[in-house]
């Protein structure tokens, strides 16, 4: 270790040179040095937008930091949000990889301002590197020959390495480095890293088994493989969730380290028959599985009482604070609280549980994890043992999930086996001993059947025709994304429905209530086309004329036909109390019914009243679904994904879940539950658009239309902008009209106001820079929506460069295209003129002819555009007020020679 003196002697610099061991290796790939949490190799500027980058090469690396990773420059490009990291398009992560460099050679490289280093990637093969040809040893020269080359392990090596002014200790040091699980039971795609380094958990599962050196040393022979290449394959289907970055600080036996990798992804091993290993997991926010024979106890087959011993709310935690290695922080420990307000309503304080997840990296994936924890431990544990004979239990093992019901408590229950012990042979069972599987979704309990069940019981329906709506916010009152069922049924002994909710990327059931939905809704098609010229005027929004007219669903109910027929009183008709909802996919309409006649040929006749809670009246065609139902029967369900998949405009499946008065439909059966896909999108939230965005550069100039926006603006000149405000119900709140620079926000027109369409217009003047203009609406409901200004019409959000321009003393010069010569008839001219605000003046007259009259020149702003006379001379110039005109440009046009 030595030091550097400042000027007068004052302080000191102090460097050294030391190595340090890694990870057991080989080490496929160096990501990042980090010296003191602040990444110092490799080097590269933020990434920023609107920047022009060419693609990277081994000789010129283009690297741009995005979320405390270095990315390398794939293809060139003009940086914007919509191409930013981490996009494999257009960016990876930079890394250097032992392919490049080699097996046995450590790769050398400098880290600015603080000294060289050299990397060893713990191969089987690597020799410490030294140099030659200096006068005294340099220190990798005495550090090879008083060393061994430490195979296996990755080792790094620095070299007169600055550990700071006055700074006698070596600073924290982090290397990153991306490592494959050496093994070979997982092979494949499952096998690798995925794109952010992280490893298959069941290959690292693998490793720690059978690596000879680090870890158990067992013979791939002893593993089940299909089942661990099954484990290895759903992990590899789930990658944002179940991959890791394992990393192991300490000496500890393989079965300690197994049950913590375990429990990233709940996973279980077991010996099977043949003694060996297998691998397999419990199920998590999924419906239930299917059941067999085999994996279904009752009393039946139990011989002997099922013993039960249950959990409380008062075990229950409210709050999970997950902590995790946040990769985009340069790998410093985060954490994640997740919380249930209800469950804390329920228990009356708040109650945390921690948990460590060290081997996650990924915040998403944190969250994801701290979520199905939460969500598990909100339901009280329930364990217990029951006898059963040996040959009934067959199926269940050590993890399985099998069926458990007891009639006496009305309980059917999924339940995983903890314990499997073999009683006294000559008894000829076994005793189960088990948890209750809190992942899963809830059963309705379903008696144990006995043998003689008299008469069959009528099954339950499958709710169809139904439809999943989004109601007009003004209908539903509250705030937030709402959905209805409207569902009609076709057996008068349907009592209700219950709806759930899947998400789109697992087969985890959200139940939507607690309580059927009991009103039904009369279903029917449109007997013939109903226009929207119906009634004439919004003003009179009432359609007197019976032209609505709908063909019943056959197998309708009578009881629900009757129910709607009841005569609608005048207070019953301005309370909206019974709606007819027409389908047809994008917004439906709602109209009030105000009476109903039965025709001759048993269609049902309607007089409505149209549009209502801020719908829109459209001709709907003969064939159109409609239903008929009363408002108060509506039951409005929500759910804290249903926003998230609004914003994004995911799909999602519901299921409806039929109950008669014998039980329940089975949700798990896809032909008496059918899913029925929803796509999400708030049809009701405002919208702003963009009518015209003019500038001049003072009062005594005119105003002009912008379609260049790639030229500088004086900040002397003033801007005009129009825009149009609308919201599909009716419920405008108020809006506002503000410039972006960097984080300094300026407003530049607010305004409250009512209504469903609102234009304003309103000028402005910016100080230098370069400005971006943005328009927010909100509604009252709270919905909002933001626009970036666009050229009239629409098209990419702009920037308006508000920088000093040099004071004209003369309009610039019109270019014509094409530059006059031969052309045919039909052929267009377009002038332009790089003068803002500037008008320009033209004329024609026959080949050889004097000038024009100035008088008789056309006016027009740029571009000038119309088609040229053959044969002829065309005259023009630039004019603007307050500069002198341009020179006069004069260009032939002839015919086709």
């Amino acid at each position: 270790m030595g030091g550097k003196g400042a000027a007068g002697g004052k302080s000191l610099d102090y460097y050294g040179s030391i190595a340090g061991i890694i990870c057991a290796g080989p080490v496929d790939e160096l990501v990042a040095v980090i010296v003191d949490a602040k990444t110092v190799w490799p080097k590269a500027d933020f990434w920023k937008a609107d920047e022009n980058l060419a693609a990277s090469t081994p000789s010129k690396l283009v690297l741009r930091v995005w979320g405390g990773r270095a990315y390398e420059c794939k293809v060139a490009h003009k940086t914007a949000t919509s191409n930013a990291p981490p996009n494999p398009t257009f960016w990876t992560v930079y890394s250097v990889k032992r392919a490049q460099v080699g097996d046995a050679t450590p790769f050398k490289f400098t880290i600015e301002k603080y000294g060289d280093a050299w990397l060893y990637w713990g191969t089987d093969t690597q020799n410490l590197a030294t140099t030659s040809g200096e006068k005294k040893p340099p220190p990798e020269n005495i550090f090879a020959e008083t060393h061994p080359p430490y195979r296996r392990q990755a080792f790094l090596f620095l070299k007169n390495f600055l550990f700071g002014r006055e700074r006698t200790q070596s600073p924290n040091l982090e290397i990153v480095v991306r490592r494959t699980p050496q093994q070979s039971a997982v092979t494949g795609p499952a096998a690798a890293l995925d794109v952010d380094a992280q490893a298959n958990p069941v290959a690292f599962e693998a490793e720690l088994l059978t690596n000879p050196v680090f870890g158990a040393g067992l013979p791939v022979g002893r593993l089940e493989l299909a089942s661990w290449q099954a484990e290895a394959d759903y992990c590899a289907a789930n990658k944002p969730s179940l991959y890791l970055a394992p990393r192991i600080a300490e000496t500890v036996a393989p079965r300690s380290i197994l049950p913590e990798s375990f429990a990233y992804r709940d996973g279980f091993a077991r010996y099977n028959l043949a003694g060996k290993i297998e691998l397999g997991h419990y199920l998590h926010n999924q419906g239930p599985p299917a059941t067999t024979p085999e994996t279904t106890i009752n009393f039946h087959v139990a011989t002997d009482r099922i013993e039960f011993s249950t959990g409380s709310f008062a075990d229950v935690p409210t709050e999970v604070l997950i902590k995790y290695t946040n990769a985009s922080r340069s790998y410093k420990e985060s954490s994640i609280r997740v919380f249930s307000g209800a469950l804390r309503e329920i228990v009356g304080e708040s109650r945390v549980t921690n948990v460590d997840r060290p081997w996650i990296s990924r915040p998403q994936q944190a969250f994801q994890i701290a979520q199905t924890i939460a969500t598990t431990a909100a339901e009280p544990e329930l364990e217990g043992s029951f006898a059963v004979r040996a040959e009934r239990a067959a199926g269940i093992k050590l993890g399985t999930l099998f069926l458990l019901t007891h009639d006496a408590l009305q309980l059917s229950i999924f339940c995983r086996c903890t314990a499997k012990t073999t009683n006294d042979p000559a008894e000829g069972s076994v005793k189960i001993e088990f948890t209750r599987e809190r992942g899963l979704s809830l059963l309705p309990f379903q008696p144990t059947p006995t043998p003689d069940q008299g008469p069959t019981i009528p099954p339950v329906e499958t709710i169809t025709p139904a439809a999943i709506v989004q109601p007009p916010p003004g209908l539903v009152g509250l705030s937030g994304y709402y959905v209805v069922v409207i569902a009609a049924r076709k057996d008068p002994i349907t009592t209700g429905l219950i709806p759930w909710f899947r998400k789109e990327d697992a087969a985890d059931f959200y139940q939507l209530a607690e309580l059927p939905q009991r009103q039904w809704h009369v279903y029917g098609t449109l007997a013939a086309n109903y226009p929207a010229a119906l009634p004439p005027t919004e003003t009179a929004p009432d359609d007197s004329s019976w032209t609505l007219a709908v063909t019943p669903m056959l197998e309708t109910v009578d009881a629900d036909l009757e129910r709607i027929q009841a005569t609608q009183t005048a207070d019953a008709i301005e309370d909206n109390a019974l709606l007819l909802w027409a389908i047809a996919g994008g917004l439906p309409e709602i109209m009030t019914v105000k009476e109903i006649r039965t025709a001759a040929n048993g269609n049902l006749e309607f007089q409505v009243r149209r549009s209502r809670y801020g719908t829109l009246a459209a001709t709907w065609p003969a064939g159109t679904p409609i239903y008929i139902g009363y408002r108060t029967d509506l039951v409005f369900y929500t759910h804290e994904k249903f926003l998230e998949y609004a914003k994004i405009g995911g799909t999602a499946i519901f299921r409806l879940e039929g109950k008669n008065q014998y039980g329940s439909a089975d949700l798990s059966d896809p032909v008496q539950c059918p899913d029925i896909p929803y796509s999400f999108a708030d049809s009701f939230t405002p919208d702003v658009a963009w009518l015209s965005v003019q500038w001049r550069l003072n009062a005594s100039t005119a105003w002009a239309e912008v379609t260049n926006f790639a030229q500088p603006f004086d900040p002397a000149g003033q801007w005009k902008v129009t825009a149009r405000f609308t919201d599909p119900d009716g419920d405008l709140a108020d809006g506002r009209i503000f410039g972006r620079i960097g984080a300094l926000e300026q407003t530049l027109w607010a305004q409250t106001f009512v209504g469903t369409n609102r234009q304003i217009e309103t000028t402005f003047s910016l100080p230098t820079g370069d400005w971006q203009i943005f328009a927010r609406v909100r509604d009252a409901t709270e919905r909002s929506r933001e626009r970036g200004m666009t050229a009239a019409g629409g098209g990419p959000v702009v920037t308006l460069q508000i920088h000093p321009v040099a004071t004209a003393t003369q309009v610039a010069n019109p270019v014509v295209t094409p530059h006059g010569g031969s052309v045919v008839t039909g052929t267009n001219v377009v002038i332009t003129c790089t003068t803002p605000g500037c008008v320009i003046r033209y004329q024609e007259v026959p080949l050889f002819a004097p000038p024009p009259a100035m008088a008789s020149f056309f006016t027009a702003p740029p571009p000038a555009s119309f088609l040229v006379n053959l044969n002829h001379t065309l005259y023009c110039f630039g004019q603007l007020a307050g500069l002198a005109n341009s020179p006069m440009v004069q260009e032939d046009f002839e015919g086709p020679h």
